[in-house]
């Protein structure tokens, strides 16, 4: 198809679209031979297209700027959690120090406990042993 011939089709497969048929070739027509109201009607097209690429444009803009500050919340975050991560360890690790000093303490108690309880009775014993030999040895 010639490059003639293809406008020729465009313009066709147009007209139909809008109602109009024609059986001659459409010429390329120029701003003077186009009616004032079609021209109008164009451009209107054109300026509502300009108008929603802007709107879309500045939406653009706005979701860069909330997508920014998203990633820059995000690293902070991520570095908030790097030291609350390094925080629960230093934690971790003196709660388990605590554990292990209070465990070794209640056995180093116990066993003092029981050498008192030890002691205690040897003191009893040995006292009632001496008492009892005091008295043996009292005149009445």
């Amino acid at each position: 198809m010639s490059t003639s011939a293809g406008k020729d089709h465009q313009a066709n497969a147009l007209d139909r679209a809008y109602g109009e048929a024609r059986s001659e070739p459409r010429r390329m027509s120029t701003r003077k031979d186009r009616p004032p109201s079609s021209l109008a009607h164009i451009e209107r097209g054109i300026s509502n297209l300009r108008t929603k690429r802007e709107e879309v444009c500045r939406e653009l803009e706005a979701e860069a700027r909330v997508h920014n500050q998203l990633k820059e919340e995000l690293a902070a975050l991520n570095d908030r959690l790097v030291k609350s991560e390094a925080n629960l360890q230093v934690l971790q690790q003196s709660r388990d120090a605590y554990t292990a000093t209070i465990e070794e303490t209640t056995a180093v108690y116990h066993k003092i406990e029981e050498s008192s309880q030890n002691l205690l009775a040897a003191i009893k014993r040995e006292g009632k042993k001496i008492q009892k030999g005091l008295n043996e040895k009292k005149v009445p």
